[in-house]
């Protein structure tokens, strides 16, 4: 059964890169593959988290640095797995992330934070 989910969330992830990067041949993340702040983390940050969280933005937090997420990955799960409308929840005036972006940044961190 968890392989069968695991092959789902695969390809929902792909959906999800597909969607975002319709211009861009997306990448499919097997479940061999190691996510990365590059390709799988950095995507789904700057889709979300601006325009306070990017250079220019109003957060002194910038989440297009790969050491600065790193080292934060645990707050910004926390905020982003929060009720629409609660305290902290981010993104700030956003919609919730998909529990499909969600889960790729948990895989983040059990893949060991690689960059790239």
């Amino acid at each position: 059964m968890r392989v069968v989910l695991y092959i789902l969330m695969t390809a929902l992830v792909f959906l999800f890169f597909k969607a975002c990067n319709s211009n861009e041949k997306p990448e499919v993340i097997s479940p061999a593959d190691k996510v990365t702040y590059e390709r799988d983390v950095k995507p789904i940050l700057a889709t979300s988290c601006v325009p306070c969280h990017f250079p220019g933005g109003i957060s002194p937090y910038k989440w297009d640095n790969y050491e600065a997420v790193k080292y934060k990955i645990s707050i910004i799960i926390d905020r982003v797995n929060k009720d629409q409308g609660t305290k902290n929840f981010m993104p700030k005036d956003g919609t919730k992330l998909s529990p499909e972006s969600i889960a790729i940044l948990r895989k983040w961190v059990t893949d060991g934070t690689r960059e790239k």
